[in-house]
């Protein structure tokens, strides 16, 4: 299931949690709602060594996926950018959950307000080979000394 919404739900509270994407098996083996080795996580490190796995991973360094690539994700120019080359819609997600901005396309930026509290991206694409969505989810994007309110467009 997508932990989306309660991981959300974490980081309004103040916690400053890094997302990740797990497989978990409830089925055996070749059943028709079995999708093992689905979800994975895409680590940056300079050196395939385990101190440096692990110091990415505790520093944020990586994303999830079910199948989409992240070739560019990180801020330039004062806006939060992405590219996801195989990705069909491009969405901001900021505090509580709030969509921000949602770009059809494999490339979007999005120029913070300053009340976002943090910025999250997530890409999606229709299925590949498999019969679930493709998806990737950065981590957040902490903004420094922003004020954090709940969403009041509702």
């Amino acid at each position: 299931g997508d932990a989306t919404p309660l991981w959300d739900g974490v980081l309004v509270r103040g916690w400053h949690l890094w997302g990740m994407a797990n497989d978990d098996s409830h089925t055996w083996v070749g059943a028709p709602a079995a999708y093992p080795f689905s979800t994975f996580n895409m680590i940056r490190t300079a050196a395939p060594t385990a101190t440096a796995v692990m110091t990415a991973l505790r520093q944020g360094a990586f994303y999830g996926s079910t199948g989409l690539f992240f070739v560019e994700l990180g801020v330039k120019e004062g806006d939060v950018t992405a590219w996801a080359p195989e990705a069909e819609r491009i969405r901001f997600i900021g505090w509580g959950g709030r969509v921000l901005q949602e770009t059809d396309g494999p490339r979007a930026r999005y120029h913070p307000q300053g009340d976002e509290g943090y910025i999250r991206i997530e890409a999606s694409a229709a299925p590949g080979r498999d019969p679930w969505p493709r998806q990737a989810w950065s981590q957040p994007f902490w903004l420094q000394g922003a004020p954090c309110k709940p969403d009041t467009h509702e």
